[in-house]
């Protein structure tokens, strides 16, 4: 495969990861599925070099019109380019649905593309965000809007390093929410509940072959589905993020509202 400036593309299947990795031999780019689609227009997207410079946003169409619905009828208070984003989704969506194709599949893939300068794209899905979050509107465009946040943030040349303190304002988004945990100091939270099975196995049923119990631990932690301990992912999708302080250091914030806790315990469970 070639790019349209004629370079060699080359990709492969990551499936210890599950991702799908491209370069051009100018630039490299991952994808995971993104609700079961790969955006690829964009994978091998390079950062701007100033707030004004164009880039190419993907959506599912069916995110566009529900970003385009919450446009309309959302007024963003100190936003200038709300008009020019709006028109720019108004023409996208019209030629993705004059190419709708018949079929589930199909349809699912029916994607647009954007094309504006970034500080545009950038100030008007935060203004929404936030305007959202005031009136208390828990709907899917704040979650939208919110995943376009962190994929712009993504494109700016100083993008924040691991550890710093997160933006609450882009915690609608899972994806980010599980980026703050990098530096989770429970991490072992699975070998510490396998250790207290083994213990209460010997114990309960007088095994004295740590291999058996062991293998009779795992067995039942698969079985009864023990898979809710605070660990990264289960955090971020119950929608908790990592933002330690002299509190402690496992201090995990609630993105709706002023919610934190410490001082988790291995038992403990996020849901």
């Amino acid at each position: 495969m070639t790019t349209r400036d004629k370079c060699e593309l080359r990709g492969t299947y990551l499936p210890g990861q599950d991702r799908v990795i491209f370069t051009d031999g100018k630039g490299i780019g991952v994808r995971k599925d993104y609700n079961g689609v790969l955006l690829l227009d964009t994978i091998l997207q390079t950062p701007v070099n100033k707030p004004d410079d164009p880039v190419k946003l993907e959506l599912l169409l069916s995110e566009a019109l529900l970003l385009q619905q919450s446009l309309r009828c959302v007024e963003l208070p100190g936003v200038d380019q709300t008009s020019e984003v709006l028109q720019e989704l108004c023409v996208r969506i019209k030629e993705a649905q004059a190419n709708t194709k018949k079929g589930t599949k199909a349809q699912k893939w029916n994607t647009v593309c954007l094309e504006l300068p970034h500080c545009a794209l950038k100030c008007v899905c935060s203004g929404l965000v936030q305007e959202l979050k005031r009136q208390n509107r828990h709907i899917p465009a704040l979650t939208i809007a919110s995943a376009i946040n962190e994929r712009l943030n993504c494109l700016l040349p100083l993008f924040p390093s691991e550890g710093a303190p997160a933006d609450r304002a882009l915690m609608f988004s899972e994806a980010a929410r599980r980026d703050t945990f990098v530096k989770w100091p429970h991490m072992n939270y699975n070998a510490v509940m396998m250790a207290a099975f083994v213990v209460a196995l010997k114990q309960e049923y007088r095994l004295f072959d740590l291999g058996i119990c062991f293998t009779k631990g795992k067995s039942f932690a698969i079985y009864h589905g023990t898979t809710g301990w605070a660990l990264p992912d289960q955090m971020a999708q119950a929608g908790f993020y990592h933002q330690p302080n002299s509190t402690g250091d496992d201090r995990a914030m609630c993105f709706t509202c002023n919610v934190c806790l410490v001082c988790w315990e291995p038992t403990d469970e996020p849901w």
